[in-house]
């Protein structure tokens, strides 16, 4: 049953009074507040602007050198000259040149000389710093790597840049993790032939290991994404790398929020502010000199600042008020009280107005005219959304005799039970009112179907036929229900159905009473 609607309650009233009341009052307060609080933002993001494009170009000049690096390797007067590495002697030569180098350096983990087969004839790895060829036992073939094949597939000085992932060896991630940038070239002979490749590996946790300990002091928390959206270094390791596990595939920001992602995605540089936290970030495109056209190959500096790390939370803004509440809040309450005890008063005025236009005066239930209105809202319903709704038509089975014999106050009294019954066996969403005399209506404004309206009307007639004590009399009355459901392919007016379901309870009537007949329509 759908119930009367009733006015707020006082204390809400209250309490929207009172929070317009100090609005009102503390409205000059908040803007000078807001004020002072958007110049410190205004700082606060000029300040991680720069630091993340610093973090950027530090991030981008760690490899500004490898171009160079790489190609003076592949011309190596060793190389260049023994391409085909015909002696031992040959071999030691340039093992030692790479090993020479990678000492040197320090930032590489691997330098290998691969046919075009694909198979390593030399390879050199960087022993945490202690460099040294593998022997020709253990090379491997890596014709099934992906770093190789577009390597091999490039001419004469070009550059292959790998995606930043963790190295694999034997066909399996290498553990303890070694995030690792390749970084690949053809060799060609003299006559123009492809003899092999040269592949050297970055030792990207120097990156990470940079990143990590520049921002360490900075405000908020770093992270470093790939052009994909996946996690290369995180405040959260277990999010990392995801795209190097099954498992975690779906790990990414474009997952985790597509609303930032798509954000720094678009753009080379973002700033925005997203339910209370700043989000700075920058794209770093470290191989763009010798890429051609536009690269996909970037990485995504992405910090995370909340307005609390800034003091602009909030918790913050609200214990600068605190010393000035107390006076203001007593004379908020004192005019809300006397506006919720105006509104109060107005409001049960209008209630009254209204039930006694909408709600019969004995039963409490609605009465005709508001039965009118939700049923003219159940057919717009049927007709707009194709929803199924029914009519119960109900006439008492003997309530002539009650008020002959027991007196029309007693009668009244069991006008007001039959009212309750009837609410308690209805759902909320359903309309029970009384039609007139010993007459009542229920609306099932949604339904499914006519099985919806059996166990309804059953759980009425089991209701009503017992044994009610009203007055010290025992009593014993019936019901006749006629039922009339509208399908989704018809749209009959209301009081068309009205009709319909009053002919029907007619019908259980002659037959017997104290029963009920479907009909639809």
């Amino acid at each position: 049953m759908i119930k009367k609607g009733k006015g707020l309650h006082p204390v809400i009233l209250l309490l929207i009074f009172f929070s317009i009341l100090i609005t009102i009052v503390f409205s000059v307060t908040l803007i000078v507040q807001r004020t002072a609080n958007l110049r410190d933002l205004k700082a606060y993001r000029l300040q991680l602007k720069t630091r993340v494009n610093f973090e950027g170009q530090l991030f981008s000049s760690s490899l500004d050198k490898v171009e160079s690096e790489i190609l003076f390797l592949s011309r190596l007067n060793e190389l260049q000259r023994y391409r085909s590495i015909e002696t031992e002697e040959e071999r030691c030569q340039i093992e030692n040149e790479f090993i020479e180098f990678m000492k040197a350096s320090k930032y590489y983990d691997q330098i290998r000389y691969i046919d075009k087969s694909g198979q390593e004839l030399i390879r050199v790895d960087n022993f945490d710093g202690n460099p040294a060829a593998i022997p020709a036992a253990e090379l491997q073939n890596k014709s099934d790597r992906y770093y190789v094949q577009e390597t091999l597939a490039l001419p004469e000085d070009a550059i292959y840049v790998s995606p930043f992932d963790l190295n694999i060896e034997h066909g399996k991630i290498e553990t303890p993790l070694k995030p690792v940038i390749r970084f690949g070239t053809p060799i060609f002979c003299d006559t123009g032939e492809l003899k092999g490749i040269l592949i050297v590996n970055y030792l990207g946790q120097k990156l990470i290991k940079n990143l990590d300990e520049s921002t360490k002091i900075n405000s908020g928390t770093y992270s470093l994404l790939n052009s994909s959206g996946y996690w290369l270094y995180n405040d959260d390791p277990e999010s990392e790398w995801g795209f190097m596990y099954p498992e975690k595939s779906d790990l990414t920001l474009m997952k985790t929020d597509r609303i930032l992602w798509n954000t720094v995605i678009r753009n080379s540089a973002t700033q925005e502010l997203i339910d209370g936290v700043l989000y700075t970030s920058e794209k770093i495109k470290p191989f763009d000199n010798y890429q051609e056209g536009d690269s996909p190959y970037f990485f995504i500096i992405l910090n995370k600042t909340s307005l609390e790390e800034m003091n602009l939370g909030k918790a913050q803004i609200r214990r600068s008020h605190t010393a000035l509440l107390l006076p203001e809040c007593i004379a908020c309450l004192m005019i809300s009280l006397t506006l919720t005890i105006i509104t109060v008063q107005r409001n049960k005025y209008r209630t009254a107005l209204r039930e006694a236009a909408l709600y019969d005066q004995l039963t409490g239930l609605p009465n005709r005219k508001l039965l009118a209105e939700r049923g003219s809202m159940a057919e717009l319903n049927s007709k707009r959304y194709e929803q199924v709704y029914a009519v119960l038509f109900l006439d008492l089975d003997g309530f002539k005799q009650v008020n002959d014999k027991f007196g029309h106050a007693t009668g009244d009294l069991l006008l007001k039970e039959v009212g309750s019954i009837l609410q308690k066996v209805t759902r909320d969403t359903d309309t029970v009112a009384r039609f007139g005399g010993d007459e009542f209506i229920i609306l099932l404004p949604r339904i499914s179907g006519v099985q919806d309206c059996r166990p309804i009307a059953e759980k009425i007639i089991s209701s009503l036929s017992s044994e009610f004590l009203l007055n010290n009399h025992s009593i014993r009355i019936g019901t006749s229900i006629g039922i009339v459901v509208v399908e989704k392919s018809r749209t009959p007016e209301f009081d068309d159905v009205i009709l319909a379901a009053d002919a029907a309870m007619y019908d259980v009537k002659k037959s017997g009473k104290n029963n009920y007949k479907i009909v639809n329509m």
